[in-house]
């Protein structure tokens, strides 16, 4: 059950979190309000590609060492080595595919370029070594220290955000896309200082061997998939309506996302157990997990329902309509908790694939019928895509784990001597 380590992990691994949803809450609505439905539709489509190709970046490698450092293994160290040289050449070479893709499938005026760089560099080059650092104090059982981590950029851009505000400047984009970057090379540099000293030598560090590229794609895929299905629905938004509409949905998205951050901090407290664990007491921690994050799904629709009104007027005239988008997007929270806790429990079972094919099928069911319903009914339109993608990937999720689940048991009872 959730209890002992796992739930005093989970309220410490929360207050950081929730820190991290009054910090992203707060930049949300002041970002947004300062760059107008048009600019941050914009600046949602390009975040979202970005953030999807910087979990390319560790190709994997980051989810090894979690691995590695939470089973105490003597290979955590050359991990280490493996994830940093990696993450450095992959990258390198998806900055320069984020550069292309944003201008081709975006069509983002050439004015934009820096914004482009600013944001890729930030998301796809930066923050892959930040994530390294916080997998190897979250292996370690350091759970909450690895989100404060992770938090730091964020409450960096809160106070860039509020700088561009109060200035006002011609083109805020411009000047909060420069300040994105630096929220994270603050950080990083901080971390490579305090680190230990093989981060700081680079010609130590080595890329994935031929052999090493195969085990690690699965990781690599199902990271970048994951996300995926959080970010999708943000790039299709840019690509299929107008940036003001893209605006008012990505707003609305941004909201309802922010939602999943408790039953995150449960998955993160209990995957290092759960990566160890394989026994009867593992199974009936998956279950509990399920129950708490279903329950919490629930209360956090209903709350939703109840503050979109407010949500709106906070955002000002410019955004009407968000209220009804975070009304709808309300139905697909508790599928959205459910599918957090089963696709993080099908890693700690070491079944990337399965975990990925599950996702694409959700891709291709979100681009399906956002292709059907926007062209009909708009962003609301992409809203029931959401819905109907988020609930199929729940219930296939869960429904695979009880499937794995039953399939050990018989094999333990298979060895057990009959009576």
């Amino acid at each position: 059950m959730l209890k002992g380590p796992i739930a005093l992990g989970t309220i410490r691994t929360g207050l950081v979190l929730g820190v991290r949803l009054i910090v992203q809450a707060a930049t949300l609505l002041l970002l947004a309000s300062t760059l107008a439905p048009e600019g941050f539709g914009l600046y949602a489509g390009l975040g979202a590609l970005a953030v999807l190709l910087g979990m390319l970046a560790n190709f994997g490698t980051h989810l090894a060492l979690l691995r590695d450092v939470s089973r105490s293994s003597l290979a955590a160290d050359e991990g280490l080595r493996l994830a940093l040289g990696t993450t450095a050449f992959c990258g390198s070479i998806l900055l320069l595919v984020y550069i292309a893709l944003s201008q081709m499938l975006l069509q983002v005026p050439d004015t934009m370029f820096w914004v482009i760089l600013c944001l890729g560099s930030a998301e796809v080059l930066f923050q892959p070594f930040l994530v390294i650092g916080a997998m190897e104090l979250h292996g370690r059982g350091r759970i909450a220290l690895s989100q404060v981590l992770l938090l730091q950029p964020l409450v960096l851009r809160f106070f860039i955000v509020l700088t561009v505000a109060k200035n006002t400047p011609e083109v805020p984009l411009s000047w909060y896309a420069l300040g994105h970057l630096a929220a994270v090379v603050v950080p990083v540099s901080f971390m490579v200082f305090l680190a230990p000293i093989i981060w700081r030598q680079p010609f130590r560090w080595r890329v994935a061997r031929p052999p090493e590229w195969g085990g690690l794609a699965g990781y690599a895929v199902m990271n970048a998939s994951a996300n995926g299905v959080a970010e999708l629905d943000k790039m299709l938004a840019a690509r299929l309506l107008s940036f003001g509409a893209a605006g008012v949905y990505a707003a609305a998205s941004r909201v309802v996302g922010s939602l999943v951050l408790p039953v995150m901090a449960m998955m993160l407290s209990a995957m290092p157990r759960l990566f160890r664990d394989r026994t009867t007491a593992s199974r009936s921690l998956q279950y509990w997990l399920f129950v708490s994050a279903c329950l919490y799904g629930m209360l956090a629709a209903g709350a939703l329902l109840l503050v979109a009104p407010s949500v709106e007027a906070l955002l000002g005239a410019s955004y009407k309509g968000v209220g009804e988008i975070i009304r709808l997007l309300a139905f697909a929270v508790p599928a959205v908790c459910l599918r957090v806790a089963a696709t993080n429990i099908l890693t700690t079972l070491e079944r990337p694939w399965l975990r990925v094919s599950l996702e694409l099928l959700g891709w291709l069911v979100i681009v399906s019928l956002a292709l059907l319903f926007v062209r009909t009914h708009g962003k609301v339109g992409l809203a029931i895509s959401i819905i109907i993608a988020e609930w199929l990937l729940a219930f296939g999720s869960v429904a695979l784990i009880s499937r794995i689940s039953a399939s050990s048991a018989k094999s333990l009872e298979g060895g057990r001597p009959h009576d």
